[in-house]
């Protein structure tokens, strides 16, 4: 994997979530809208320039509107117990029907590696066997909130999962962030998987664009990673099932579940035209795909902008060092 490679998948990550966006907050738009609003300025104008409150904004009163963000009153909170301990199999053990299930289970895994933490998995599996310490995420929502809060401290990843802990086992507090209405995160997504493409896109900087080879490995990654998942959403929506028809159900399930991930299709193809299409090299080491980048930033102790990029404010990166 080389910077020009991991351009498609950053890149498809965020750009491939599209329809969890604007269409989701479209539904209440009259709220969901000045909430984007504010999120913007808070991200890019916070500190920078001074907030005026409008005095004049007036929440819609609309039936429909009201609707849309109402929590659903089905006793979640009052039905949820006070403390609960998970425990493996609590609904039921796993079932399967025949070893084609267990291959559609490892595809599906597959595609969420990729779309969801595919630097991790690779640097646990490959860069494990050197002593590399790389910790580094493609979840849209990671690297959004990276770039929302500014903080990519290991320490705050520690204490989230903490919190998922304390959610998990008192339930009425669960209780209370289930109940959330999914059109609010409408707006978030908006800012979240544009701060994941931007990322795919700013690895460009470490690639050489002057080269065709360069160019053309990118666009045509991007540009069939999204029409042959719209090909096969059409295909699924106009006729009720995948293109592929064989008498093996799960293949064409497996099919399917590969051929609808963007970013899947898009790091397949770039990977092999990386690695298939010659790179040239400079006399100083430089690769075309970036790959003499990487390098600096195996190791966190390797590069000085390691220690800058994950400290805390307000000297806490005192108490809460990054390693």
């Amino acid at each position: 994997m080389t910077p020009l490679s991991a351009v498609p998948l950053l890149t498809l990550v965020g750009l491939g979530l599209y329809a969890h966006g604007f269409p989701q907050l479209a539904e209440c738009i009259e709220i969901l809208l000045s909430e984007l609003i504010i999120l913007i300025i808070l991200s890019q104008h916070f500190l920078q320039h001074r907030v005026h409150t409008v005095t004049n904004l007036q929440v819609p009163k609309s039936v429909a509107v009201l609707t849309n963000l109402q929590v659903p009153k089905s006793g979640l909170i009052s039905g949820a117990a006070w403390i609960s301990f998970p425990y493996p199999w609590q609904y039921g053990t796993p079932s399967a029907e025949g070893a084609g299930d267990a291959f559609v289970m490892i595809a599906a895994a597959l595609v969420a590696l990729i779309e969801v933490d595919f630097f991790s998995s690779i640097s646990v599996f490959i860069l494990e066997a050197d002593r590399i310490t790389l910790d580094s995420n493609a979840m849209g929502e990671n690297v959004g909130l990276l770039a929302l809060t500014r903080s990519g401290s290991q320490r705050v990843v520690q204490i989230s999962a903490g919190f998922m802990l304390f959610f998990a086992i008192f339930g009425k507090f669960g209780a209370v962030l289930a109940s959330i209405p999914l059109l609010i995160f409408g707006a978030v997504y908006c800012i979240l998987f544009a701060y994941m493409a931007s990322a795919g896109i700013g690895l460009l900087q470490f690639c050489n664009l002057n080269k065709l080879r360069t160019k053309f490995v990118v666009a045509y990654s991007i540009f069939m990673g999204l029409s042959i998942t719209q090909y096969f959403y059409g295909y699924i929506v106009t006729s009720g099932r995948g293109p592929v028809h064989t008498n093996a159900h799960w293949f064409n399930t497996i099919v399917e579940i590969i051929f609808t991930s963007p970013a899947t299709v898009a790091v397949v193809i770039a990977v092999f035209l990386d690695s298939t299409i010659r790179s040239s090299r400079t006399d100083s080491g430089i690769f075309d795909n970036g790959r003499h980048w990487w390098e600096r930033f195996r190791d966190f102790e390797r590069h000085p902008m390691s220690r800058e990029f994950y400290y805390l404010p307000s000297g806490l990166t005192k108490y809460f060092p990054s390693v």
